[in-house]
């Protein structure tokens, strides 16, 4: 009869601490790794998402959380992959355990450069034996002549330059032209562009005129021997969605 109590004691023992145990931890909370994400058209970019629980633990879930587009037309996703196959914006949208976060996504163009850049000599001498052309720190045109010219037009986008990546992105971007004078010649030398320069932004893969933009006239002026004179023009791009 005591065994058979002390049995049973310990039963009711083992029943109240399980009853008055520490509850299992549940899920608080969805973090995602951006909010906001821009996509090149045929590009993809990867999005993970963890769940926090309650205990202060969290869990990558990037694979098994349900994931939905707002326009698939536009943008896809799965398992966290954001894939842009239009252009345009969409919200995508992460589910797990009764919790969800949205992300803003724009796809947008793929973009390039191309247009032209005359300039000349102010004088009408032929002081022009090289030409370049950056787009921020890249070089995309560059050409030295075996004699000098009064008056030369940059072909930007042109066969002649097509090795040259032109490609831009949103925002504001710097056209740099540098022109250099003969060092043997010693007078000052002023170099003008022409006001029928311009650039276009078109898409990549239409080929679409997207934009045409007018660069304002400008002159630059050797500042001294072997030094290039420097033109800069401040371009900005929102032709993409």
């Amino acid at each position: 009869m005591l065994r058979e109590l002390g049995v049973a004691g310990v039963l009711l023992a083992a029943a109240a601490c399980h009853e008055h145990g520490p509850a299992a931890p549940s899920s608080v909370t969805l973090v995602v790794s951006a909010e906001t994400v821009t996509v090149p058209r045929n590009a993809a970019s990867a999005i993970t998402v963890q769940v926090q629980r309650s205990n202060g633990t969290s869990e990558d879930v990037t694979a098994v959380a349900t994931w939905t587009s707002s326009a698939p037309a536009v943008v896809t996703v799965q398992a966290g992959m954001v894939r842009a196959v239009g252009v345009g914006t969409a919200t995508v949208t992460v589910s797990y355990s009764g919790l969800s976060r949205t992300i803003a996504v724009v796809a947008r163009r793929n973009t390039r450069l191309t247009g032209a850049i005359s300039i000349e000599d102010t004088n009408g001498w032929p002081s022009i034996p090289a030409v370049q052309a950056y787009l921020e720190a890249r070089e995309v045109y560059g050409l030295f002549f075996s004699g000098g010219e009064k008056r030369y037009t940059i072909p930007l986008g042109d066969p002649q330059s097509s090795g040259n990546d032109t490609s831009v992105e949103p925002g504001q971007v710097h056209l740099v032209l540098r022109t250099t004078a003969d060092p043997f010649t010693l007078s000052t030398i002023t170099w003008a562009s022409r006001p029928e320069s311009y650039v276009e932004i078109r898409d990549r893969d239409t080929d679409d005129v997207l934009a045409r933009l007018p660069l304002a006239a400008q002159t630059a002026t050797r500042p001294a021997l072997g030094v290039p004179g420097e033109m800069v023009w401040p371009l900005t791009i929102d032709v993409f969605h």
